[in-house]
Formats: structure tokens, sequence, C-alpha cells
């Protein structure tokens, strides 16, 4: 039992170290402040000055996505063409939380991988992408490096 609580404990804080990383990182490159969601996305808030809280991350009014960090050690890269693809089915969840006035954008990783977003914007620069097509409509999904998204992403950019 003792171990149980414990394993669950790791668990969270691994999640939540993850979820401050991304929001540090989005504030660096949007020149805004990012914060994580307090409860981690169970705490939702219509506006707070300016901020828009949904999802795992607090974004200013004019940040293009609603924002969903895993960092969880159930997939691999190797299956990404599936449909049991783990990631996808965090995607599609996001994707009904989003509404129509946002886009979805996941990040993820696991421990000792590099973290990678998946979203529906196409980057052609980008010198790794993985493309999957969305099982319930008819485009494409691509998976960048988040040092990729990050540096052919503009900023500000509305899409």
């Amino acid at each position: 039992m003792e171990r149980e609580k414990r394993s669950k404990q790791y668990s969270r804080n691994k999640g939540v170290l993850f979820e401050r990383k991304i929001a540090k990182m989005l504030s660096g490159w949007w020149g805004d402040t990012f914060s994580r969601t307090p409860l981690s996305g169970g705490w939702q808030k219509k506006r707070e000055e300016g901020k828009r809280v949904r999802g795992d991350i607090i974004t200013p009014d004019n940040f293009p996505f609603l924002v969903e960090c895993k960092k969880r050690e159930l997939w691999t890269l190797d299956n990404v063409s599936k449909h049991h693809f783990v990631p996808l089915r965090w995607y599609l969840t996001l994707e009904k939380e989003c509404g129509n006035d946002k886009k979805p954008l996941l990040f993820f990783t696991k421990n000792n991988a590099p973290i990678f977003v998946m979203t529906d914007v196409f980057l052609s620069d980008s010198p790794f992408n993985i493309r999957i097509m969305h099982p319930k409509k008819h485009h494409g999904l691509y998976i960048y490096d988040v040092q990729d998204f990050m540096l052919l992403m503009p900023a500000g950019e509305n899409l």
C-alpha cells in the first residue's frame, strides 16, 4: 500500500515538473507569461487578468493553442502509425476540450526521451516531423521535436 502511494506521488510530481518546464519554455518563446494550471487542468476558470485558464497551462488570450502536457512511459514512436498510439488518444481528448477558439497543442515525453509536440499545424522546414492521419477528419497531424517547433513556428502567429 505504501509503495503504491509513493509511486502515485512520484508520477504526479513528474507531471507537475514537466508542466512547469513547458510553461517556462512557452514563456521564453512567446514573450509572455505562461504558468501551470493549479490542480493540473482540473481547475478551470473563464478569465483571469487576460489569461485563458483551460488545459494544463494558463495561456495569454492571444495564444492560439490549448496546451496539454503528458510525461508518461506508455508510448513509443515505433507504433506511431497505429490507432492505439497513446499520444494520439491524448490529442483527440484535447481536441474535444478546445472548442472553436483554440487549436490543440500536445507536449509529450517520457523518461530519457526528447520532448515532442503534436499539432495539426504543418511546418514545412522542420528537419524532423512525423505525419499521421487524423482518424476522424481528413487531414494530417504532425509530431515535431519541441525545439524545431518553437524555432519554426513564429511566436505571435495567428492561425
